[in-house]
């Protein structure tokens, strides 16, 4: 009796696998992407230079088709991302531009017939190389760290030369609390003021996190339930705590959070998630409304039935998934610039991009002021767009290589920074599904959501991004690594001195 129950939970267990089958889902995209390719090729052009947008869909099945499998095996928070916003660069973008017939906002001028042209050769490219280094790197990166796994082990505990450093992190903090607090966001709780803080911002944000994941760990290693209770609601501090509005910041640290409480506790992902998705849910959306349209409360936003919604939500997208204006726009935006004004606009990418360390007192005072007077790779995008209405609109990552390197050598170097940059998103995978560190693993799981939105974002975001939290986090785990190794070489020359002396 006991193991017919047991055959019968398994075979629901099967049925509920089988129900959502990743390949089930992969051949839908297929059909899909085939079927859109046909009803936009009977479309007429929504802008001029996108006659050949049907081109997109086109891309994407056959790069499903032929690299596709790579997501349909275990796959973490990184991949996922990555397949979710090219659903909608290269279904859902397409889809609405031609539903709402190219119609663009103020705040979006049109570009040349030629730029959307390049764009969407630029798309076919994105897609091909992403596909493909994910397919062919997922497998050697696995061994790579499969066979440095075997050649060392990384403790979970934290030793003195850490916890000093870990130390002055708060030490700092508690000195400069009346420069942060006042900016400090609590969901709910309190409302901070509009502050640009950088370091200050780096060491709280690496501090909870780190102390998040230390309760987690103590709560594995003593089995208490008082540990893991104080986790689960250092988890949800840890996200729902912020400064300013970076609202792809609260999402990369919610769901690495998230994730992590699943990856230690897996029996309990019901209730984990039952408890804290709320709560990442809630602040995401009061953060994306009161951002994208402007208003102080999120009571202030109402809903509209106007005739353009459509194309409002349209273009929303297209600036955020660097669609084919943004991409056209950016390669617009490396017309006629001198060697001098692409050397300087490197420069200055990663200066701003590095701009967490500006507050260090040396760097303040005498590298960072000579680079205010240049102009990044951003800057010279929106002053471009020639529009009065000023707004931090993202750049493409790849248009922004024609920015730097030129209208010739910007296409070998967009080909390889891709290849580069995915092949990065691709490590972070790997090593986030099989780190048994939660210190490591938390890092490892954050850098793969931020690197899965690299299409979304340009360099100089993707660099600021994790110099202002992982760069410090990192440099926690860097001591901790090496002060260990230094004890172990030690430890192990007193061994051989005791032996040669006997």
């Amino acid at each position: 009796m006991i193991s017919d129950n047991k055959n019968i939970r398994l075979l629901k267990k099967k049925k509920r696998l089988q129900k959502v089958n990743p390949l089930h889902f992969m051949t839908f995209l297929k059909c899909f992407s085939l079927i859109e390719c046909f009803w936009l090729i009977n479309q007429p052009t929504p802008r001029h230079g996108l006659e050949y947008i049907w081109l997109l869909p086109a891309v994407y099945f056959m790069a499903l088709l032929k690299w596709g499998e790579i997501f349909s095996f275990r796959k973490g928070l990184g991949l996922n991302i990555y397949l979710f916003i090219s659903i909608i660069r290269y279904l859902i973008q397409p889809l609405l531009i031609t539903i709402s017939n190219g119609e663009l906002n103020n705040r979006m001028p049109n570009a040349e017939a030629s730029s959307y042209e390049i764009a969407i050769i630029i798309y076919i490219l994105e897609c091909i190389i992403a596909f493909k280094t994910i397919h062919y790197y997922y497998g050697i990166e696995f061994q790579k760290y499969q066979l440095q796994q075997n050649k060392q082990r990384r403790s979970s505990k934290i030793n003195f030369a850490a916890w000093t450093l870990v130390i002055i992190y708060i030490a700092i903090l508690a000195i400069r609390m009346n420069v942060w607090l006042s900016g400090l966001n609590i969901l709910g709780i309190k409302y901070g003021e509009e502050k640009s803080l950088v370091l200050d911002a780096s060491f709280f944000n690496v501090i909870k996190c780190f102390i998040f994941v230390f309760l987690l760990i103590k709560a594995q290693i003593t089995h208490s339930k008082y540990y893991f209770i104080l986790a689960i609601f250092a988890g949800i501090f840890n996200f729902t705590s912020y400064f300013g509005s970076n609202r792809s910041f609260i999402f990369e640290t919610a769901l690495s959070t998230i994730s992590i409480l699943i990856a230690a506790y897996p029996q309990y992902k019901g209730r984990i998630i039952s408890f804290t998705a709320p709560f990442a849910i809630v602040i995401i959306l009061v953060m994306y409304i009161t951002k994208q349209f402007n208003v102080e409360n999120v009571n202030d936003y109402t809903i509209t039935n106007d005739s353009n919604t459509l194309n409002q939500y349209s273009n929303i997208i297209e600036e955020y998934v660097n669609g084919l204006w943004t991409v056209a726009r950016t390669y617009q935006a490396s017309f006629n610039l001198s060697i001098q004004d692409s050397i300087f606009a490197a420069l200055k990418d990663i200066m701003d991009g590095l701009s967490s360390l500006r507050d260090l007192p040396f760097l303040k005072t005498e590298i960072y002021p000579l680079a205010d007077s240049l102009l990044s790779s951003s800057d010279i995008f929106k002053k471009s767009l020639h529009t009065p209405l000023g707004y931090a609109q993202m750049m493409s990552f790849s248009g922004g290589m024609f920015i730097i390197f030129g209208s010739y050598l910007g296409w070998p170097f967009m080909i390889f920074a891709n290849i580069l940059i995915i092949r990065f998103l691709v490590r972070m995978e790997i090593r986030s599904l099989n780190s048994n560190n939660f210190y490591y693993k938390y890092m490892y799981t954050w850098m793969a959501c931020l690197l899965a939105l690299t299409h979304c974002y340009c360099l100089q975001t993707i660099i600021y991004c994790w110099s202002k939290f992982i760069l410090f986090y990192w440099l926690i785990l860097f001591i901790n690594k090496k002060s260990y190794k230094s004890n172990y070489i030690q430890s192990r020359k007193t061994q051989l001195k005791h032996q040669k002396l006997l």
